[in-house]
């Protein structure tokens, strides 16, 4: 091979070092609901019976403005909802492999400034995944269901 051929070779090696294959995010495309825990299950046992309806009386009073959604479009598109607020912004793949996906996320903060995250997902099943954030907090979304 003549030395301007592998000249040529070596920048092209070079320059796809940083290339990434298509990542698969077909799994991901739909709307997910974020699974809210049952905070009765989470009192401390033995449950005082007084508190027990304390909690369930104010988690069901509050459930509504809890209740988190996202949505994910092939277009790129990132819609949250939370409780009564509305955020849209932007999300690609950063890599992929198996049931796990690396997306970086765009959306505009509680100023109006856009802020970008990086969130690890794990696919659990068809119709679960875990986003874990740049944090380490880890939430628990059900796909949600069609009508809903």
């Amino acid at each position: 091979m003549r030395p301007v051929s592998v000249a040529i070779v070596t920048l092209a090696l070079l320059a796809c070092t940083g290339c990434k294959k298509d990542v698969d995010t077909s799994r991901l495309i739909g709307t997910w609901d974020m699974v809210i825990p049952n905070l009765v299950d989470e009192l401390p046992e033995p449950p005082n019976e007084e508190l027990r309806a304390i909690v369930q009386e104010i988690a069901s009073e509050h459930a509504s403005s809890l209740e988190t959604s996202m949505r994910f479009d092939t277009d790129g598109t990132l819609t949250v909802v939370f409780g009564a607020e509305r955020r849209s912004g932007t999300w690609r793949p950063i890599e992929g492999r198996g049931d796990r996906l690396t997306i970086e996320s765009t959306l505009p903060d509680e100023s109006g400034e856009n802020s970008s995250a990086t969130d690890r997902i794990r696919f659990e099943d068809d119709d679960t995944l875990v986003i874990t954030s740049e944090e380490g907090s880890a939430i628990t979304f059900h796909r949600a269901r069609e009508g809903s």
